[in-house]
């Protein structure tokens, strides 16, 4: 896959639960929690920009993280997301170039 950015996940069902992920400059909150209505996990990830937190910030932050967010982008698909085959390293960036035009 090229054109890609790593990522750091929390939880994982079929895909990662949550995931951040950093691109030219930009640092980016995926973030899907489970729907007791639907009684599973919906098939969209909610989308923040994060103020460029590091690493161990990521990981220690997971229970709060979306309330560090200093945007909040909308919804996206899950099906849309392009992950390499495990599914735990990398997404293909070109979603993202979306968010920065926007």
């Amino acid at each position: 896959m090229s054109n890609t950015g790593t990522i750091i996940y929390s939880g994982f069902y079929d895909v990662p639960l949550a995931f951040v992920v950093r691109h030219k400059g930009s640092q980016f909150l995926f973030l899907r929690e489970f729907d007791d209505d639907l009684d599973d996990y919906p098939d969209v990830y909610r989308v923040f920009a994060l103020p460029n937190l590091t690493d161990d910030e990521v990981k220690q932050s997971w229970r709060d993280i979306e309330h560090k967010a200093v945007k909040a982008f909308g919804e996206v698909l899950v099906k849309d997301v392009e992950f390499d085959p495990s599914k735990r390293r990398e997404i293909s960036t070109k979603l993202l170039e979306g968010f920065l035009a926007g």
